[in-house]
């Protein structure tokens, strides 16, 4: 292989795909991000984890000449930081013995590598869709920033750590994730004929078509039961997907609103980052109502802090105190586009919902369990 060309290009290459690729791994060749160019300047990009890969395939720019195609692995970090300190242009070549030289004319590189023929095939074609649908990344955005932050981090249950993705076939597509102590869901409709279909998907791939697809105006998605392969511009993130089930949002929410607590969504947000000033604190935060009033309070090692924070309208408990965690809390209300949110409960101890949440309430839920005294 030989080629020269800018350094912002290679760079840009290497970095879309190397968000998949691991640091370390028990496979060392996934530490590698596979880059095939032809003679015409049509590139392929690839960086896995096994579980996650992202393929980038397109034509290099024009300002790219004596190109003469090939194969060849490159060392994400080593690239990253060769790059760093070299000129605009910069040219690659590969010899015989599979060493790899990068140079600006001024610094040369030459670096180890290892055999390409080695890289694993990475999955990436769905025959029979079990699950398909395309919407606006603007849409998709809002329904991950709705819910990602209500998966699990490392559950014993590993589907928690992903985020249901289920279609309808009344035309509306959801997200719902949660980690056994809050659950947040959001649908919105999408345009075109939907299946009756869901699966379990990383939250790690959906936030690699999050950041990677930021430009796009649209992304479509499909998937069987192994794999979900979402495509926009010359990019494709493939994940294999979890096994295992979600509850039913609907079934949890509260039967009666016997608290029935309503806040300026700024309000709140600000008063429990107020609290949560003392170092070493818990996470615990107290609400109190008494006479129409609410008092937050958070106790650390080194005392408590409190902070009083009106309250619109009160259901038929008038005065109450539940105590809930208040990165739980606070995950809702930065998710929240509505200036007000109300906490609905049947009662003290019971589940708590954040009724107004997300960027479209009317088809959102958002659920927290409570800390009890126990706890």
């Amino acid at each position: 292989m030989e080629l020269t060309l800018s350094k912002e290009e290679l760079g840009k290459i290497v970095s879309d795909v190397s968000r998949a690729v691991p640091v370390k791994s028990v496979d060392p060749i996934l530490e590698y991000v596979y880059l095939s160019i032809g003679d015409d300047g049509q590139y392929k990009a690839i960086g896995s984890n096994g579980n996650l890969s992202i393929v980038e395939e397109g034509k290099l720019k024009e300002d790219a000449s004596g190109i003469k195609g090939g194969t060849i692995l490159l060392y994400p970090q080593a690239i990253n930081a060769i790059l760093s300190k070299l000129g605009n242009l910069v040219s690659l070549s590969t010899s015989s013995n599979g060493e790899l030289t990068i140079t600006d004319n001024n610094a040369k590189f030459t670096l180890k590598t290892k055999d390409a023929q080695e890289y694993p095939n990475v999955y990436g074609s769905i025959d029979t869709p079990t699950l398909s649908f395309a919407l606006p990344f603007s849409v998709y955005s809002e329904l991950y920033d709705s819910t990602a932050f209500a998966a699990a981090k490392n559950s014993y249950k590993k589907a928690f750590d992903g985020i249901q993705v289920k279609t309808s076939s009344d035309g509306y597509l959801s997200f719902t994730a949660t980690d056994a102590m809050k659950l947040a869901f959001q649908s919105a409709h999408v345009d075109g004929k939907l299946l009756d279909a869901s699966i379990v998907v990383p939250v790690e791939s959906l936030k690699a078509v999050y950041d990677l697809a930021s430009e796009a105006k649209n992304i479509s998605f499909v998937s069987d039961s192994q794999h979900a392969v979402v495509s926009f511009g010359e990019t494709k993130v493939i994940s294999r997907l979890y096994n295992g089930g979600f509850p039913d949002a609907s079934r949890i929410l509260p039967k009666e609103r016997n608290i029935d607590a309503k806040f300026s969504t700024k309000s709140l947000l600000d008063a429990l980052g107020t609290i949560s000033a003392l170092p070493s604190g818990s996470n615990a935060v107290s609400l109190v109502t008494i006479d129409g009033t609410g008092k937050l309070s958070s106790t650390s090692l080194f005392g408590t802090a409190t902070q009083t924070v009106p309250i619109g309208n009160v259901g038929t408990v008038k005065q109450f105190s539940i105590t809930l965690d208040a990165e739980f809390l606070k995950g809702f209300l930065k998710a929240t586009l509505s200036d007000s949110v109300s906490l609905v409960s049947e009662g003290e101890g019971k589940i708590v919902q954040v009724d107004g949440f997300g960027y479209d309430p009317s088809h959102a839920i958002g659920v927290v369990a409570p800390i009890r005294k126990n706890q």
